[in-house]
């Protein structure tokens, strides 16, 4: 599963039909679905087969999901080319990513307590420069997932590691990480990092009760035939008071508003379903012993959204062009108007970022 949004790599051309069946009623609340978008196909990695989107209608929902739906034996054939599988391009200068990494260091000192592994002390005041960040304090907060620093013995569980970075960076930072990831070729690549990685669904590997202080699902969410299942076990498996941690594409988006169909997190085929804030609450709401702490959107990456969506407004597909630094500066202005309807308007930006809580028993 992917840990972040997509960056389109080599392309190949995936021969193989992948079987589908039509789904006119909402997977969340049963209401029926409105088609809003038509005749969509990969545009990144040219997976095989003519998709749809239908938004529920009924209230207090709103998803979007993919129309007909892959089945889920055959949803493996959607990521055969996919970037887990080839080196992610560079978006930015050694020079640049360096100092967005002191920034972030700094920051997670001063917010969130962490001591190992973040550079020396005096980072810490560098924290106002978060207001000065594109991405805002969301991109730098996200470089711990949002946690705060872990007691001794403290466990996270990352749903869909991929090959594993962001397990290794919390790793390195005290936690006791594992992941889960049920591509084969990424969780090898996150092994040979050192990393304990579960091959399967979460649900397979039956974690004992309690067993996890955070659960996170980093761009997973929206890959999933069984969301709700998913939600219930990383319940289960959260200690009370434990943190889960859920980032995903937001269908309620300036961005969707503005490309529709070109959108890149559309990403047929393999995102199935795209939440916003209302069908998010709805979703928690349906599993128990979840308290929702934060729900809104961010605009972390806003920038490669803007070039990729672009790519596919004006030639159809989404090319490794896109992912330039000259495509990132170009794309600050969409970013930063996100930032600043975010101020009236908490659901402008691309990405929904959901913190809840584990509640006690």
């Amino acid at each position: 599963m992917a840990t972040r949004p997509a960056q389109p790599g080599r392309r190949m051309t995936v021969e193989t039909e992948i079987r589908s069946t039509p789904l006119e009623f909402c997977p969340l609340c049963g209401s029926p679905g409105v088609t809003i978008h038509t005749n969509q196909r990969d545009r990144i990695y040219q997976a095989p087969g003519v998709w749809g989107h239908r938004q529920c209608s009924g209230p207090r929902c709103g998803l979007i999901w993919l129309d007909p739906m892959p089945w889920p034996e055959d949803i493996g054939k959607a990521y055969e080319t996919y970037y887990t599988h080839s080196e992610a391009p560079t978006i930015t200068t050694s020079t640049a990513k360096r100092f967005q990494q002191v920034m972030a260091e700094g920051y997670v000192q001063s917010r969130f307590g962490y001591t190992h592994d973040v550079g020396p002390p005096w980072y810490r005041w560098l924290r106002p420069l978060a207001f000065v960040h594109p991405g805002g304090e969301a991109e730098l907060a996200a470089w711990v997932l949002y946690l705060p620093a872990p007691r001794p013995g403290a466990r996270l569980v990352e749903v869909g590691c991929g090959s594993g970075d962001m397990l290794l960076r919390m790793e390195r930072l005290g936690w006791e990480a594992e992941g889960v990831e049920v591509d084969e070729r990424a969780a090898e690549a996150a092994r040979a990092k050192g990393l304990t990685v579960h091959l399967g669904e979460l649900q397979s590997h039956r974690f004992p009760d309690t067993y996890a202080d955070a659960v996170v699902l980093q761009h997973v969410l929206e890959h999933l035939h069984d969301p709700l299942g998913v939600l219930a076990e990383a319940s289960r498996i959260l200690r009370p008071g434990g943190s889960l941690i859920i980032l995903t594409p937001n269908a309620n988006s300036l961005g969707r508003r503005f490309f529709g169909s070109s959108w890149y997190p559309l990403d047929p085929p393999r995102h199935l379903m795209l939440y916003s804030v209302t069908s998010m609450r709805r979703a928690l709401e349906a599993v128990p012993g979840l308290e929702i702490l934060r729900l809104r959107s961010t605009v972390r990456y806003a920038r490669s959204i803007w070039g990729f969506s672009r790519q596919i407004q004006r030639f159809g597909r989404a090319e490794r062009l896109e992912t330039s630094v000259v495509s990132q500066i170009i794309g600050l202005p969409y970013q930063q108007a996100q930032r600043l309807l975010q101020l009236v308007r908490n659901q402008a930006g691309d990405e929904l970022l959901l913190i809840a809580r584990k509640a006690a028993a």
